[in-house]
């Protein structure tokens, strides 16, 4: 049943995903030029746009990985990477700290 609409529009669906893949790298390196100002502690490198941005752009590859190749592990992929890019700094300075 897909089959016959991936052959039949497989050219705009390169031209979407050529596009696609264009505006994710450009909002990557967006979001790397305005990253956080004070780099000093563990927690506040990326605080600013750089986590958002870095988070957001391993959750859109793994959209993309996944609706490429029809794997759920992609998905999980890119969950994962934005949830660690987002918790993560917070958890391990609460470690080092020893606050909870």
């Amino acid at each position: 049943m897909i089959e016959p609409f991936l052959t039949r529009h497989r050219t705009t669906l390169q031209a979407l995903a050529i596009t696609a893949g264009i505006v994710v790298i450009q909002l990557g390196v967006r979001a790397l030029v305005h990253a956080g100002t004070d780099n000093t502690l563990i927690e506040h490198w990326p605080a600013g746009n750089l986590r958002e941005g870095l988070g957001l752009l391993a959750l859109l590859i793994g959209f993309g990985g996944c609706a490429a190749r029809l794997s759920l592990a992609w998905l999980f992929a890119g969950i994962g990477a934005y949830i660690g890019l987002n918790v993560g700094p917070t958890i391990i300075s609460q470690v080092v700290s020893g606050t909870f």
